[in-house]
């Protein structure tokens, strides 16, 4: 066999080529994409039967083989035991000592099962529980700026921004942790799992600045509806929402927008690059292609991986259809621009309802307690 880079035939069971990679990392990186897509069509055994093809050609000791094994296991067909019966031979005391002992046993099996709900039902409460005291906690923080109302209005659509991630993730079966508040840093959820590839990477990211948009345009049709100083209120907590979700789409990882732009390859990010520029200098923001600069690093990273196919686990994230690349980008570059044109178009009359609706004395309050403390 030859080596998937640089041709040189390799003795059998060499896995290393003297160039330095793998062997055959590319032929790993096309049974790695077959698995994840038999997986995805629910072909278990076929999926298992390809990583056990990949996992011949890694090195026994490599992380990528220990990757590998993990998902073997996770694939594993279920066994169950079946209790060997022999009624012929066995004597009736027996045989029903075994039951007694057989029923007490599944007592306590059940007992516990029941103690291990009931804990799990605790942990999981508590986590929720913690989550809203964040909640609460941000709130108190806001409301002593701008007031109760204001604050109340801008956590409802923070939530409402992490809830799309939230559900995304749902529908990708990801299990991820409850948002947790942080007072003018936001909120954030903890993925429990790594993403597939780069496009649910993407998706997942984009899910939270759509969903949290959908809130926030909701906010500022309210408010012409509203009218008068509640109106503008609303307003106000809409147009800082807009201004949240257009900075969670700065490309730079691990914002939104980076783990949105983790998609591109070289061509799309370039052509994106170029028309962000002439975008800019067109509305008077020159900075937006500066800011598209920042993901060249880890588009050249997943680039490299994914034609190498090593890391494993870098170029199993990065292999993604063009397609889908395409309309991850095409769904990024809209929601972008519909964001940047609200905030252009609402930026003097938000930043006056900021203003009228700040609590100066609320502020000199605080300035007043942390002298005193002093």
């Amino acid at each position: 066999m030859s080596c998937d880079f640089c041709g040189t035939e390799l003795p059998s069971r060499v896995l290393l080529c003297p160039c330095g990679r793998l062997a055959y990392g590319k032929r790993i990186a096309t049974l790695a994409k077959q698995a994840d897509e038999l997986e995805v069509q629910g072909a278990k055994p076929e999926a298992r039967a390809a990583w056990l093809s990949a996992l011949e050609l890694l090195p026994e000791s490599s992380g990528q083989a220990r990757e590998v094994r993990s998902r073997i296991e996770r694939l594993a067909p279920a066994t169950s035991g079946v209790p060997a019966r022999d009624g012929q031979t066995a004597a009736s005391g027996s045989a029903s000592g075994r039951k007694g002992i057989f029923g007490i046993l599944t007592g306590i099996g059940l007992l516990l099962a029941k103690f291990k709900s009931i804990a799990l039902f605790a942990a999981k409460g508590s986590k929720l529980l913690f989550s809203a005291l964040t909640m609460l906690l941000s709130v108190w923080v806001y409301s002593r700026i701008f007031g109760l109302r204001f604050a109340a209005g801008f956590i409802l659509l923070i939530w409402i921004h992490e809830m799309g991630h939230v559900i995304a993730n749902r529908l990708y079966g990801n299990a991820i942790s409850a948002p947790l508040f942080v007072p003018f840093l936001g909120a954030f959820i903890r993925l429990k799992v790594e993403p597939r590839d780069a496009a649910e990477d993407a998706v997942c990211g984009l899910a939270g600045p759509f969903l949290g948009s959908v809130g926030a345009f909701a906010a500022l049709g309210l408010a012409r509806v509203i009218g008068g100083d509640t109106g503008e209120l609303v307003f106000a907590v809409g147009s800082l929402a807009i201004w949240l979700n257009l900075f969670n789409l700065i490309p730079v990882y691990p914002l939104d927008g980076g783990r949105a732009a983790s998609v591109l390859d070289p061509a799309l990010w370039l052509v994106l690059t170029i028309g962000l520029a002439v975008g800019g200098f067109w509305i008077g923001e020159p900075y937006l292609g500066l800011l598209a600069i920042f993901p060249m690093s880890r588009v050249m990273q997943g680039e490299k991986a994914r034609r190498e196919g090593a890391p494993l686990w870098l170029a199993r994230y990065h292999t993604v259809a063009r397609p889908k690349r395409f309309a991850c980008a095409l769904a990024y570059v809209g929601l972008a621009s519909v964001l940047i044109a609200t905030e252009m178009r609402t930026r003097a009359e938000s930043a006056a309802l900021l203003k009228k609706h700040a609590r100066p004395d609320e502020i000199a309050a605080i300035s007043s307690d942390s002298d005193e403390s002093r």
